[in-house]
């Protein structure tokens, strides 16, 4: 993969950064871990549970996977297992407390309490194996339940119109022992890439990523398009705040 060799910084975020060196290609310092709970043919468990010890949330749909040097020969997104500066990419969606500092922090699973504010992490990279092999009208969503329990599963969606598979999708459980539901923290959508690192790329409102739509996303703007190799890499964060009934 063709890298830059210009510093790039794909995502310094706010409270609870993720560290990004310069070096030839973005690292990501941070520990994700593998993706065990899937694959699922579609996401089935999009809602509340009414036990904090239920819900699961998977990742799919199965994909080839490509490590090392073996890349396609077509746009795959999210399908290196063992990305040196992220992990396994499957686990494209991750969740953490805002104010956070450890990198270790970013999970699938994690426990709301109340008066603190979470952030939610989408990564997406291209691992086509040549420069002209770019991922065509690429689209995220992010399915945020207004419904209220013990556990939520968000999940996140990825969408390109000449990747193979054309969609994928991950999720990340969040939970408490009392019911409650999750609120979108307006205007905390941002976009993040090598041409735009921090602050990044605002998404006002919700601006599609909380939407069956989605937003265009792009390695150098809101045009679409992902670039092959790490640095053509795209990070989305917002935030959410888990909201309790008075006591």
């Amino acid at each position: 993969m063709v890298i830059a060799t210009a510093a790039l910084i794909v995502a310094s975020l706010s409270a609870g950064a993720d560290v990004v060196t310069a070096t030839r290609e973005p690292t990501i310092h941070i520990s994700i871990p593998a993706a065990t709970d899937g694959p699922q043919r579609e996401p089935t468990q999009t809602g509340c549970w009414s036990s904090s010890e239920q819900g699961g949330a998977g990742w799919g749909p199965d994909r080839p996977l490509f490590s090392g040097n073996h890349s396609p020969s077509y746009p795959s997104l999210n399908a290196t297992p063992d990305n040196p500066n992220y992990g396994d990419e499957r686990n494209f969606l991750l969740v953490k407390d805002a104010a956070a500092l450890d990198p270790r922090a970013w999970s699938d699973r994690i426990e709301v309490q109340p008066g603190h504010e979470y952030m939610v992490r989408l990564y997406i990279h291209n691992a086509a194996e040549a420069d002209d092999l770019v991922a065509k009208d690429t689209k995220t969503s992010v399915a945020l339940p207004t419904c209220a329990g013990h556990a939520i599963a968000i999940y996140g969606f990825v969408k390109s119109s000449n990747s193979f598979p054309d969609s994928q999708w991950d999720g990340v459980v969040v939970w408490s022992r009392e019911t409650f539901n999750l609120a979108f923290v307006p205007d905390s959508a941002v976009l993040l890439n090598n041409a735009n690192p921090s602050p990044g790329i605002a998404l006002r409102g919700e601006s599609g990523v909380l939407t069956g739509e989605g937003v265009l996303v792009g390695s150098t703007g809101m045009d679409g398009e992902l670039l092959p190799g790490y640095s053509g890499s795209v990070i989305i964060t917002f935030k959410f705040r888990p909201q309790f009934a008075p006591r």
